[in-house]
């Protein structure tokens, strides 16, 4: 998206580099103006942002995989077939899948 049409609160959805490959802005930075005016600064023409269907999707995906961590977290002592089946059960319910 040309740097004319982004506004404050969207989402980087990809690291912004110099043409050295130096690090400007990691993705995940919320525009603010003063990100923006730095961008001009670097002469940065062009980002890629993230749509607000691409946002709320990547954050499902992060919370889902909190749930995993947590779910192997608890369960990592229990290896016997009623601690697998409540495992298993857990992570249908939390994240939807079995495991």
């Amino acid at each position: 998206m040309h740097l004319n049409e982004v506004t404050p609160g969207m989402t980087l959805a990809e690291d912004v580099l110099t043409l050295r490959g130096k690090l400007i802005l990691p993705q995940g930075t919320v525009m603010t103006e003063a990100v923006l005016t730095v961008l001009t600064r670097y002469e940065v023409t062009e980002i890629s942002v993230l749509l607000s269907d691409e946002l709320a999707t990547q954050e499902n995906e992060a919370e889902r995989q909190r749930h995993r961590e947590r779910i192997a977290h608890l369960f990592r002592l229990h290896d016997d077939g009623a601690g697998d089946l409540l495992r298993q059960q857990l992570l249908r319910f939390r994240v939807g899948v079995t495991a």
